[in-house]
Order: structure tokens, then C-alpha cells, then sequence
């Protein structure tokens, strides 16, 4: 059926945000975050690198799709927590700047790569992006969180003391 995998997709979308609007108060934003990109990217990589059957990539996709969509929940209230209420505005602005920028590359570099190399490539170019994003959240991101903030300052005083 054709139209089979985009309701298979939209399905997963919407399982994945509402998902997301569950545990998102209940752990931290970082390692949401964090656990986000890794997955994701992992997922992509299952599917260019595992010589698996068709379904199966189908599933590992709906799985990308749920993961993706969950951190959707982050997109508005992560960044704003990131910035002071004085330069909040101006933060906020700049991250959606480069958002923008991202977003612009992103559809231009897309149909190159797959003209290029076919779809493996371009999942694989995003796989890489995904990863390497994880690993700078993993490195730099802060927790924002308040409820996390707190026992990470907890467990900080004891170390030391």
C-alpha cells in the first residue's frame, strides 16, 4: 500500500510527542536531550548499516520517528531556560537564527546527497550530524531542569565536601 508508510510515520509522530509531553518533567532536559540525538542516530545507522528486511527497516524507522518526535517537546522550552530573562530575547533569536541556517542547508544538501549516493548516503550524513550534536550536548549542554538542578547541586556539595 503506498499509502502505508506515511500513516506509519504520522502514527509514530504523534505516539512520540505525546510520549514526549509524558517524561518530560520527569527526567532531566539534558539527558533527554542527550538520549535523543544518540538514539536517533543510532537508528539511522541501524538502517544503512544492518542488512535487514524491508519491514524491519520500516520498524527501525517508525522507532527514529518516536524518538524524533518525542524531543520535539524540548524545542520551546529548552533553549528559553538556556538564556537569563535579561538577554532571553536576544538568546532565543539567535537560536533560531541558526536554526534556520540548519534548516536552509538541510534542504539544499539533502537532494545532493541522495543524488550522490541514494538514500544510504543521505541517512548516513544525518546519522553523523545527529551524532555529533549528541556528543556536544553531551559535552556542553547544561541542565535546566529545576527539579534536577537541585539534586545535581545536592550530589556536587557532597563530592566537595
Amino acid at each position: 500500500n503506498a499509502n502505508m508508510s506515511g500513516i506509519l510515520y504520522n502514527g509514530s509522530m504523534l505516539i512520540g510527542v505525546i510520549i514526549g509531553i509524558l517524561i518530560f518533567n520527569k527526567i532531566s532536559r539534558r539527558s533527554f536531550l542527550v538520549v535523543s540525538f544518540l538514539s536517533s542516530a543510532v537508528a539511522l545507522a541501524a538502517m544503512v548499516f544492518l542488512d535487514i528486511s524491508m519491514w524491519a527497516k520500516l520498524g527501525i524507522f517508525s522507532l527514529f520517528s518516536v524518538i524524533l518526535s518525542s524531543s520535539l517537546v524540548l524545542d520551546y522550552p529548552y533553549p528559553s531556560e538556556l538564556f537569563d530573562v535579561k538577554v532571553r530575547a536576544t538568546g532565543m533569536g539567535i537560536c533560531i537564527a541558526i536554526s534556520r541556517i540548519g534548516a536552509a542547508c538541510g534542504t539544499f544538501l539533502l537532494p545532493i546527497l541522495t543524488d550522490m549516493g541514494g538514500s544510504q548516503l543521505a541517512m548516513l550524513v544525518c546519522a553523523l550530524v545527529l551524532f555529533i550534536g549528541g556528543m556536544i550536548c553531551l559535552v556542553w549542554a547544561p541542565e535546566t531542569s529545576p527539579k534536577f538542578m537541585k539534586k545535581n547541586e545536592i550530589l556536587e556539595n557532597e563530592v566537595t565536601e
